[in-house]
């Protein structure tokens, strides 16, 4: 562009000399000469090589990583495994090798042990990371942050994860930030990189009636020496948010018949009236048992967070009549 404005000033000066050399000449026979000048000027202006335009390329400024002045390492519970930041570091905003400009990062170093009660491989990606600044904003991990990962059970990987923060961030804002592990729609598992990590208060356990009659599939049958609890993982899982697993254990005996045959309907929860699901895998429990002993099994149920009146209905074969034993849930975190 400034090249073709350069040539084009040019030729107009040209002619505006020409007709300026004719003004002070006169006409006549230098008419003729004047008009042969203009057009040896035309083409000697023609023929000169335009000027290129230039553009200044920003150089290179590759910024290293400064590790940022926290508390670490510090660690919280999700689904079962054991994560724990172990590093922070903030990245200046700068230029790659390429002339694009960087935006500031967060990067922080942390690792997964699953190694907890009922763990199963675990799938660790970016979709399961955040960063809460101050203000509680969320910054999503970008998808090319890190590659999936699975840790089996009995496993610990490191992994790092970096997210773009606002321009005008600095590493003294990183200590006020929080490191949060949990996919979207599930309860997250928060760990400020400053001050206290919170606990999270599970499991918490429930008073269970004494006992509870009904009928199995082989006769009629109590269960007894029931536990509940209440927690935020079961099987490698993390409740949804607004839901717990709440898990009852007792035993079961028989009292008139042969052979007794256990299965997951003999167990049923309702909350505030309402019918809880089935949490999946279910857990095993023995085949069977004779009259007159006993057998223990496991049940799982999703509940929701808020409610209060609990009952448990005992015996799938048992006549909707049969009165189920009430607990009450205490108020959970």
């Amino acid at each position: 562009m400034a090249a073709h404005r350069f040539g084009g000033i040019g030729v107009a000066a040209l002619a505006a000399a020409a007709l300026a050399l004719g003004a002070c000449g006169g006409g006549g026979g230098d008419e003729q000469s004047i008009e042969d000048d203009l057009e040896a000027a035309l083409d000697d202006a023609a023929a000169a090589p335009e000027e290129e335009a230039t553009t200044t390329e920003p150089e290179p400024r590759e910024v290293e990583p400064v590790a940022v002045d926290v508390d670490v390492p510090r660690e919280t519970t999700y689904a079962a495994a054991t994560w724990t930041v172990t590093d922070v570091a903030f990245q200046a905003a700068g230029v790659d090798e390429y002339g694009s400009e960087t935006e500031p990062l967060a990067i922080v170093g942390f690792s997964v042990a699953n190694d907890g009660e009922g763990a199963t491989d675990l799938t660790v990606d970016q979709s399961r990371l955040s960063l809460l600044d101050a203000d509680g904003n969320r910054l999503a991990a970008p998808f090319e942050t890190m590659e999936q990962e699975i840790v089996v059970v009995g496993g610990e990987s490191d992994f790092e994860a970096a997210f773009v923060l606002d321009e005008d961030a600095t590493d003294d804002d990183l200590p006020d930030y929080t490191f949060q592990v949990g996919d979207e729609g599930y309860e997250p598992a928060p760990i400020p990189l400053s001050g206290d990590v919170p606990v999270s208060g599970y499991p918490v356990t429930v008073t269970m009636p004494a006992a509870v009659d009904g009928e199995m599939n082989g006769g009629p049958a109590t269960i007894r020496n029931m536990t509940g609890t209440v927690s935020l993982d079961y099987a490698g899982q993390r409740a949804e948010e607004g839901t717990r697993f709440f898990t009852v254990h007792g035993e079961m005996q028989g009292h008139d018949g042969g052979s007794f045959h256990p299965a997951q309907s003999d167990v049923a929860v309702s909350v505030d009236g309402i019918q809880a699901d089935t949490a999946y895998p279910s857990i095993d429990m023995p085949d069977s048992f004779a009259n007159g002993t006993t057998a223990a099994a496991t049940w799982v149920f999703v509940i929701p967070a808020n409610g209060k009146e609990g009952m448990v209905h005992f015996g799938w074969m048992s006549e909707p009549s049969v009165p189920g034993g009430p607990f009450t849930f205490p108020t959970l975190p």
